[in-house]
């Protein structure tokens, strides 16, 4: 995991599929995630929204019910702040994503 950036400020990312903007100063985290083979978040929260935006692989999401939600290439994920979340991959392809 790399975290690039922690800053106060407002927020214009455009990156396809993900078009984010804000009106006023937000703490922003952009973290790169790669992983192979087998990968677990651990159940955890955030405290605000956390979007994650997958490039390769897939993985499962599970927030706020016992279903989890594939998350694959070119596709998004909005995790709800303060609802625990688990993200799990298995298999032998590469996971390759951000999360902002």
């Amino acid at each position: 995991m790399l975290a690039d950036s922690n800053t106060v400020n407002t927020v214009n990312f455009n990156e396809d599929p993900i078009k984010l903007r804000t009106k006023d100063p937000v703490r922003v985290r952009v973290v790169h995630t790669v992983a192979t083979g087998y990968f677990s978040s651990g159940w955890h929260t955030h405290p605000g929204p956390a979007i994650v935006a997958v490039k390769r692989g897939t993985f499962m999401i599970t927030q706020g019910s016992c279903e989890a939600t594939p998350v694959g290439p070119n596709e998004a994920y909005i995790e709800e702040p303060n609802v625990p979340v688990l993200a799990v991959k298995s298999g032998p392809d590469t996971l390759s994503g951000r999360r902002l």
